[in-house]
């Protein structure tokens, strides 16, 4: 449209591609004053809206937030104090307003700290662990367990705050605190990539365990997230960080951890949040657990000339871990060895 129609006049002069036309009692909201993307038509006897990224806007009082789950950006009545940036961005959960701005966290999953290992445990009935349904049920259970450390490498805090009356937070009665819903997913994969193990959900009172030198932890239980730079850890030994595997084959498996899966969090980066590594279940009390300790050619003395990419020297499927599972090429011969040290 090159002009307005004869009942509307001209608001703006077409900032970014497209002519505004406003009617009599109406007043025109400039791209340039509010950052629209369009300039605007508005009532009269009110404010301009708020500017929304991509195109929205929002009723004056409200806020615009990016919702991370969604991908999208909405319209909010209300904002905590600690994510109200100016007079109109409310930061996406996991951020706070730190200078005029909402640094995100960058959540990952540190696969070294990861110590694998089976346990065989006896439940019982009343257990927390059956209330919270981490095992199958009552009785001899085999478990697969293992650490979950998770490093904040983001430039801003993972910040969730005070969980009471927090809906994104669950108390648990038998743990004496509040747990942030489905921070972490757990799920054990046969070498084809088929779930056998059901998936588990854990749930993390985040807080500060393992900080760079010279930080200070800052968060805890009462106070929940994680600073940058920081880890929180789940030790192998707290109730739930394991897989049961009461009803799986020994064998070779993948152990999938994913961080963050349903994106409730806002993150700097996703394609981080996720592990997968090769677990073997067995059976300690029956004695196979030393059939699955290496590969069947051993290791290898790592070549400096072979071990980079490309496998140069062929060594590729050769049955041998030549390369201390550090090329992707040697990952088959690797998985089952334990030649790294």
């Amino acid at each position: 449209m090159d002009e307005c129609p004869a009942s509307q006049w001209e608001c703006g002069s077409g900032v970014g591609g497209e002519l505004s036309c406003c009617a009599a009692a109406e007043q025109c909201c400039l791209s340039a004053e509010h950052g629209y993307v369009h300039d605007v038509c508005a009532p009269a006897d009110s404010s301009c809206p708020v500017a929304c990224e991509p195109d929205t806007k929002c009723a004056e009082g409200s806020y615009c937030e990016y919702v991370a789950s969604t991908n999208t950006y909405v319209c909010a009545d209300d904002c905590s104090p600690e994510r109200t940036c100016g007079e109109s961005v409310c930061c996406p959960l996991g951020s706070r307003c730190v200078g005029g701005a909402c640094p995100l966290p960058d959540l990952t999953v540190d696969e070294d700290a990861l110590d694998v290992t089976m346990t065989e445990r006896v439940i019982a009935n009343d257990d927390c662990t059956v209330v919270e349904e981490c095992v199958g049920g009552p009785g001899s259970r085999l478990l697969l367990s293992f650490n979950t450390r998770t490093p904040n490498l983001g430039p801003g805090d993972l910040h969730l705050g005070a969980p009471d009356d927090n809906p994104l937070f669950v108390f648990s009665p038998c743990h004496g605190h509040h747990h942030f819903e489905g921070y972490a997913s757990y799920e054990l994969l046969d070498l084809e990539g088929n779930a056998l193990a059901a998936g588990h959900k854990q749930a993390f009172c985040l807080l500060d365990l393992d900080c760079q030198a010279g930080l200070t932890p800052i968060y805890g239980c009462a106070y929940q997230g994680i600073r940058a730079g920081c880890a929180d850890i789940y030790s192998k030994s707290l109730d739930c960080q394991w897989i049961d595997v009461t009803e799986v084959a020994s064998g070779q498996y993948r152990l999938v951890i994913e961080l963050n899966a349903e994106r409730r969090i806002a993150e700097v980066d996703y394609t981080n949040n996720r592990i997968e590594v090769p677990v073997v279940v067995c059976r300690p009390a029956q004695g196979d657990c030393d059939d699955f300790s290496s590969c069947p050619g051993g290791c290898a003395e790592p070549s400096p000339s072979c071990c980079v990419a490309g496998d140069p020297c062929g060594l590729a499927s050769d049955g041998v871990c030549d390369c201390d599972a550090e090329q992707a090429w040697d990952d088959g011969d690797c998985a089952y060895c334990d030649c790294k040290q």
